[in-house]
């Protein structure tokens, strides 16, 4: 696959609707589920996933990954 020669990463930054997705095993019982994303001084990206589990009424869930970018050239 042809990638692209810059990403401008602030546009990604905010949060994001799951609406549709290839589930991993946390997110197959995840229901309302949101990624945010926030670009930080050292250019890594802290994210924020949130969900119900189980149900629309379940326990929230929270998960706090964080993004790297490999080739800082091309952001």
């Amino acid at each position: 696959m042809q990638t692209v020669p810059k990403v401008d990463l602030s546009r990604f930054m905010g949060d994001w609707y799951v609406i549709a997705n290839i589930p991993t095993f946390i997110e197959r019982s995840a229901h309302n589920a949101v990624e945010s994303y926030q670009l930080l001084p050292d250019g890594t990206i802290d994210t924020t996933f949130t969900f119900r589990d189980g149900s629309f009424e379940g326990p929230l869930k929270k998960y706090n990954p964080r993004g790297f970018v490999i080739n800082k050239q091309t952001c």
